[in-house]
């Protein structure tokens, strides 16, 4: 959407796109890429870059506005004026770790982001002392900071590459670090530097990847990580998640859904949908560009939902996740009958489920997704909101849906 509205810029031939990054201003998320230079000549015909796009992060009927502000230092900038060069001239006792990253503070000034780390023998980082570089992209005024002391509105103390090598360290059972018994590594399936920004409900914002075993190609999931962006605080998860795929597997479940458009996954990240943990895969066409998301289950490459939209895909998994309960082995361990009694919160008798009538409802105080087959109980027809009802479902562990075999509705007259 950047690229379409880059018209916006003034003698737009004679610059491109910058590295995006995902950061809040104001409270709310956005995306935000700088315009860089095209080469030396574009430099120094110009000097100073006109600006930078910001998008919203989460409102897909927003539009890529381009901001006029003078940028004269910039990745793509020479000489004294290249960023790069500025903050060693600053600081030549750190290293810089990955790509400098354009923020924008909360009156609108862009600033240049650098993590920065202290080198110790034989080449080794050292994670647990980050600083970051803060340098006003119009003066070139440069301030270093410990990840504590930074100013409120920074949001990417930490690069996507620092965030990478953080979790390579993590998972190498070698140089010093035996705290795992298995071998395991990141998959590295990020949309930046191998990992994926997500924005939190706290608003903050996190690096995941996921990891995998080191000695196989069973594509299994050993746990993922979440690295904060601004702290560098890494965790990392394990529980439920061990025994489904991993990442590797969920790209390779969305590159058969659509072989004929040669349709392709990208930005895997696990999520607890309705209980159960799922890869959420946005799936892009050729040109890159987005098509569908696809929610694949993370312990189950059968059961599958695709929307254009999160809402549709999240309806059509949901149905999906149904479907695996109806059709589960009478003998599988995990699947148990209840009888249950309450109120009918919210039904729909009109969706469809692989292009059958399922009636689907809800009872009050109650998170589970219930279905059922009309034509085995026709009075769900006129189940509504509110009626009183006695149902004998069959449930999958772990499941938030489950399936419904027998129905009385005692408010039907």
């Amino acid at each position: 959407m950047m690229k379409k509205a880059f018209s916006q810029v003034p003698d737009s031939s004679m610059y491109r796109l910058g590295d995006l990054s995902a950061q809040y201003i104001n409270g709310k998320p956005y995306y935000v890429a700088p315009v860089e230079f095209a080469g030396f000549m574009s430099w120094f015909m110009n000097r100073t870059l006109p600006g930078y796009f910001i998008i919203s992060a989460t409102d897909i009927n927003d539009t890529a506005h381009f901001v006029k502000e003078k940028l004269d230092y910039s990745e793509t900038s020479w000489f004294s004026h290249n960023i790069a060069r500025k903050i060693y001239m600053s600081n030549p006792k750190f290293e810089q770790v990955g790509e400098p990253i354009l923020e924008i503070d909360n009156n609108g000034q862009p600033y240049w982001v650098q993590t920065l780390l202290n080198v110790r023998w034989a080449g080794q980082l050292v994670f647990n002392d980050i600083h970051v570089s803060l340098t006003n992209a119009d003066t070139g005024k440069t301030t270093v900071y410990a990840t504590k002391d930074l100013p409120k509105w920074v949001d990417a103390g930490v690069s996507p590459e620092a965030a990478t090598r953080m979790n390579r360290t993590y998972g190498n059972p070698y140089a010093f670090n035996f705290r795992h018994k298995n071998q395991i590594k990141p998959t590295e399936n990020g949309s930046e530097s191998g990992v994926t920004p997500v924005f939190n409900n706290d608003r903050s914002i996190s690096y995941f990847d996921d990891f995998t075993t080191v000695t196989s190609n069973a594509d299994s999931d050993k746990g993922y990580s979440l690295i904060n962006t601004r702290t560098g605080d890494l965790t990392f998860y394990v529980g439920k998640n061990v025994g489904i795929m991993d990442s590797d597997g969920a790209m390779k479940v969305a590159k058969q859904l659509h072989p004929q458009n040669k349709w392709h996954g990208s930005n895997p990240v696990i999520m607890n949908i309705d209980g159960t943990p799922t890869w959420v895969v946005s799936m892009m066409d050729q040109n890159e560009r987005f098509r569908e998301y696809a929610y694949i289950k993370g312990a189950d490459q059968n059961v599958i939902g695709e929307g254009a939209n999160a809402a549709d895909a999240l309806a059509s998994y949901r149905n999906a996740l149904a479907g695996s309960v109806q059709t589960a082995s009478a003998n599988d361990d995990s699947i148990k009958t209840e009888t249950i009694t309450g109120k009918v919160a919210r039904v729909n008798a009109n969706a469809t489920l692989d292009d059958k009538q399922v009636v689907i409802f809800k009872l009050a105080d109650d998170d589970t997704l219930f279905t059922l087959d009309p034509s085995k109980v026709q009075t769900a027809l006129l189940l509504q909101a509110g009626d009183d009802v006695q149902i004998k479902a069959k449930t999958v562990k772990g499941a938030s849906v489950a399936n419904v075999i027998a129905l009385t509705n005692k408010s039907l007259k």
